[in-house]
């Protein structure tokens, strides 16, 4: 932070009002929240620019105005090749989101509410209409 410090006084102020949980790394979480990762996103853009970085903005834009062209072309191609309707990521989340469903105990009460039992943790109802589960109690 002292090297922060030195080189730029508003950057050091701005970190020292944050709480470090919003921008040190130490805080980020590991796990992927998304199948593309930022970082490879990054890479294939640098890449995709590389040899128009140096030219003048307008031919650097159609250059990859032409590459993510290309590129949409490719993936979709990719997709109708696809036997199920969402992609190889999407499918095993699913699945693993279908195992833990099926421990779970659903029973309706009315037309639009539910009782959904959790194994070993707690009971909500659930109304269709207006979202927002409420917790009834421990079991």
């Amino acid at each position: 932070m002292a090297e922060i410090k030195e080189v730029n006084q508003a950057a050091y102020n701005w970190l020292v009002a944050k709480p470090p949980t919003e921008w040190t790394k130490a805080y980020f979480l590991e796990d992927v929240k998304c199948d593309v990762l930022l970082n490879n996103l990054c890479e294939s853009f640098n890449n995709a620019i590389l040899d128009a970085r140096d030219k003048p903005i307008i031919t650097l834009l159609e250059k990859l105005r032409y590459w993510l062209m290309c590129r949409f072309q490719k993936k979709t191609e990719s997709v109708k090749k696809w036997k199920e309707e969402y992609g190889r990521n999407i499918w095993k989340i699913m699945e693993q989101n279908k195992k833990i469903a099926s421990n779970y105990l659903v029973t309706q009460s009315i037309e639009v509410t539910f009782q959904v039992d959790c194994p070993g943790t707690v009971s909500y109802a659930v109304n269709l209409i207006e979202k927002p589960a409420t917790a009834e109690g421990t079991n």
